[in-house]
Order: C-alpha cells, then sequence, then structure tokens
C-alpha cells in the first residue's frame, strides 16, 4: 500500500499540462483516479476505460453555483450519446466534501451522478482557475478543446463525433492580478496614465466576480468580471453614498424597459459586462469618484450623485441613554433569515433589514441616531408590523419616525 501510494505521487508528479491538439500521454491514461458513487461501486476509475470515445472532463466544485446548474443539462447529454460519450465530473475538493454533496443538494441529487473526488492529476494535465472548466478529449485520444459549459451542446457533440469542429470558444483562464489583457511585459507600476477596459458580453476565461486592486492601503483599482451592468453601478454606489446605502437611492430619468433592468432569469451571456479600472498614478481625490467619471465615458449610461428632498424613515434616539450599547462577545445577525436578533454589530446591518421593501416599502430609511459603536438588539415581533415593531424599538429608546430630508440620490440618465 505505501509503495502505490508513493508510485502514484511519482506519477503525479511526471504529468504536465497539455497544450490543445496534444495526444493524451500513457501515464495519464493509467491514472488511477478516485471516485464516489460509481454505478458498480468500483473505489477508482482510469481514463483508459473510455478510451475510444469522447470524453467530457466536468471540472466542479462543491461552492461553484454555476457548474452545479449545469450538471443536469450535462447529464442529458450523457443519456442522449450513452454509447459514444462519457462525461466526468472532476472535484478537487475531499471524498468527505463530494459525496455528501452529490446526494444531498437539491439541483443534482436525483442524478445520482459519479465524480471524481481530491483531484490532483487532471487538474495538473488541464491547469485552470476558473470554474465551470470543460476538456474535451476526442475518440483519437486528443485534447481538442477547453470551454466553458455553455458551449457543450448537443449540435456541437454531435459536430465533434462527426469530425467536424464546433462552435465555440476556447477558454483561456486569464491572470486577473494583472491589468485585464495587458502584456506581459508591461508591470502593473509602470502604469502612468489612467487605464481602464470596458467589454460587452460574458468572458469565458474570468470568474463572475472582482478584484480590488490595493497599494500601500491605497484601492488605486477595482475590476469586475462578467457583470450586470446595474451591479457594477451598485458596486461603486455603495461606496460613494452614506453607510445606509439602499438600492431605494437610485432614480432614473427613463422607464424601466431600459435593458439595465433585465431580471436576473433573463440575462444572456450577451447582458455581462467585464470592466477595469485603475487610477493613474497622479490622481488625487476619490478613488471612487474617479472611476464613476470614467464609466460614464464608456457606458450607455450617466450617472450623477445629486441631492433630492424626499419623503422618508429615520431611525432615530428617544433618549440619551445608550439602552442598545453592545455587551460584546461573539457577533451575531438573524434579523435575514427570520431571526430577531443583532449582537455586536452596527446600526448599518439594522438599516440594511429595515430598508427592505417587506419593512419600509418604497420609503427610504435612514440613520439619524448618531451612534456608531456596535449594538445588541431583540426585537421580538414581525418587521413588516411597524406598529409593533416601534414598541420593540421602543424599548431601547428608539423610533422609527416619518420625516422628509434632503438626501444624496444617485441619478442614471441615459446617455443619448
Amino acid at each position: 500500500c505505501l509503495f502505490f501510494k508513493a508510485e502514484a505521487q511519482s506519477q503525479t508528479n511526471s504529468i504536465k499540462p497539455l497544450k490543445i491538439g496534444d495526444t493524451i500521454p500513457e501515464e495519464l491514461w493509467n491514472m488511477p483516479l478516485q471516485v464516489v458513487n460509481h454505478p458498480e461501486r468500483k473505489q477508482t476509475i482510469t481514463l483508459n476505460d473510455y478510451k475510444g470515445k469522447l470524453i467530457i472532463l466536468d471540472f466542479w466544485a462543491t461552492w461553484c453555483g454555476a457548474c452545479i446548474a449545469a450538471m443536469p443539462k450535462v447529464q442529458q447529454l450523457q443519456h442522449k450519446f450513452n454509447s459514444r460519450l462519457v462525461t466526468i465530473p472532476v472535484a478537487y475538493e475531499a471524498k468527505v466534501k463530494v459525496q455528501p454533496f452529490l446526494s444531498t443538494n437539491k439541483t443534482i441529487a436525483a442524478l445520482n451522478l459519479m465524480s471524481v473526488y481530491a483531484d490532483k492529476s487532471l487538474s495538473r494535465s488541464f491547469p485552470h482557475s476558473i470554474l465551470p472548466h470543460i476538456v474535451w478529449i476526442s475518440s483519437k485520444g486528443e485534447l481538442i478543446a477547453t470551454s466553458s459549459s455553455e458551449y457543450l451542446t448537443p449540435i456541437n457533440i454531435e459536430k465533434v463525433l462527426a469530425g467536424y469542429k464546433p462552435d465555440y470558444v476556447l477558454k483561456k483562464d486569464v491572470d486577473t492580478s494583472r491589468p485585464l489583457y495587458l502584456g506581459d511585459a508591461l508591470p502593473n507600476d509602470s502604469l502612468i496614465k489612467q487605464y481602464s477596459i470596458f467589454i460587452k458580453g460574458q468572458m469565458d476565461g474570468l470568474p463572475g466576480g472582482s478584484s480590488l486592486r490595493i497599494k500601500n492601503n491605497q484601492v488605486y483599482g477595482l475590476a469586475l468580471y462578467n457583470q450586470p451592468l446595474l451591479s457594477i453601478y451598485q458596486i461603486i454606489a455603495s461606496k460613494l453614498l452614506p453607510k445606509d446605502f439602499t438600492d431605494k437611492r437610485f432614480i432614473y430619468a427613463f422607464d424601466r424597459s431600459e435593458p439595465l433592468f433585465k431580471a436576473d432569469r433573463d440575462l444572456k451571456p450577451a447582458d455581462f459586462y467585464t470592466y477595469d479600472y485603475i487610477m493613474s498614478t497622479d490622481q488625487r481625490g476619490s478613488f471612487w469618484l474617479s472611476m464613476l467619471n470614467n464609466l460614464n465615458q464608456v457606458s450607455p449610461y450617466r450617472c450623477n450623485i445629486e441631492k433630492r428632498r424626499i419623503k422618508c424613515l429615520s431611525l432615530v434616539r428617544t433618549s440619551k441613554q445608550d439602552k442598545f450599547r453592545s455587551l460584546g462577545g461573539r457577533k451575531k445577525m438573524t434579523m435575514f433569515r427570520n431571526g430577531n436578533e443583532l449582537k455586536n454589530h452596527p446600526f448599518s446591518l439594522l438599516l440594511v433589514r429595515l430598508n427592505q421593501e417587506d419593512v419600509s416599502g418604497e420609503k427610504i430609511v435612514i440613520d439619524e441616531t448618531g451612534y456608531d459603536g456596535n449594538v445588541d438588539l431583540l426585537i421580538r415581533a414581525p418587521f413588516h408590523d411597524h406598529d409593533a415593531l416601534r414598541r420593540e424599538l421602543n424599548r431601547y429608546d428608539l423610533d422609527l419616525i416619518a420625516v422628509e430630508r434632503e438626501i444624496e440620490m444617485f441619478a442614471f440618465y441615459a446617455d443619448n
């Protein structure tokens, strides 16, 4: 047993990254891969078990929502092309995490999926940093493509099986630590002038997320990958407006039929944007305002921060006693999960809850307590019952009152 482990480790270390067009080496064909949920209760498989078929390696993780959402579609392809195709989910995570997840996740539990777990050798052969990651190995044993799961379709499978080039875009993961699409010969700190790039359409080599660029404890750049345009504005607005920011501070000089307001379920790859902005070394002032000014130049919208007098709700103190002052200890927040407790957190988290539509409707709730410390609150009433909610706040010498205030709003204009 000890000899087998040493031999397997030696084999793994000898495996080199493969490029498109490479033939799969023999040591990889015969590398034992640990699996769970095998239909014949096998503990290991090899790629050689499926030689002669089109092999699809579907790299995934339990935390990857896009991977999990695509699995039913991948399984349908397996059933459709069963005699000529094999799809193999591959996870780097341990058995103790992968096996229970496959049997309990609502999206995939009924699929009875087999999966490789604790993978090292396949990830070394087909390196990637972004999931989902799909690897295509032809029936002749050649690496013919890497792609996102979007291109794993019946039409593309048919084309590959017939020997034709499918309609996919090869996936190449982008190094997000560098400014996007900047040549390797040009280091980050050589950027004297402002840098930005704004791309419409989903980028397969990038994650759906963001990367904050910080140097000497100062934010000098932010990259946002594969985001709806409204999400990009939400991030910037949350930094420019007060700590009790809410989307209710957005106002629009056009109707909501604009594409900016598509529901998440209606978004297509063309509706996503990638935006990377780096402030020049000679600029002064707020990074976030500089980023907004730059985005206004490239986006189909123009946004300004404007003061408007509006009716809103204000969280206020009714005495000078700090009945809500936190006693410290472990932080706790259950007000977003049908709970009622806020412990050792600032009022700003309560404001987030109060600004939700089931509590305050379309009105903005602002914090006028003037208290900056952490608080302990136990609200023993449903948040949607305003009278009961106010009675609970009154126990802490707090109240929620109707006021009219001039507050900062984030105004959208169509850039026509």
